[in-house]
């Protein structure tokens, strides 16, 4: 990934072949339920830090103020990790990878993740509609 200088190309390659590989290894999921462990903790803890600052990198890259590139980075990173989860607890609620849906999954995170938005600052209450609405 780091040999591609342009950071709008290389953050969705990092974000695609990290959900892609997330889902085929389990690796991740078999350390964070792990991550109490003393000997897991701490390099879960730096490798953890060390991926969120390396994605915020690429969101101000990308001209995002630090604060925002930061909240994006920490947004991916979870959506990465959600996605992870999903993957070996009930892999029958996402889409299979060979399918459009997939890709379309995919683009709509991207999309979200990498789109200024008419309230950047994160301080903006929810409209009054949304904030009724019941999950």
């Amino acid at each position: 990934m780091a040999a591609e200088p342009d950071p709008r190309k290389r953050l969705p390659l990092l974000f695609v072949e990290a959900i892609r590989s997330a889902t085929a290894d389990p690796l991740e999921a078999a350390l964070l339920a792990t991550a109490t462990h003393p000997q897991v903790a701490a390099a879960l803890r730096r490798v953890t830090e060390r991926r969120v600052a390396y994605i915020a990198q690429l969101f101000a890259d990308l001209g995002f103020p630090e604060p925002e590139a930061r909240r994006r980075g920490l947004l991916a990173y979870t959506v990465y990790l959600g996605h992870a989860q999903l993957g070996h607890a009930a892999p029958s609620v996402l889409p299979p990878e060979e399918s459009g849906e997939f890709s379309a999954y995919l683009s709509e995170a991207l999309d979200v993740l990498m789109t200024r938005h008419a309230s950047t600052t994160g301080t903006a209450p929810l409209d009054d509609h949304r904030a009724s609405e019941t999950p």
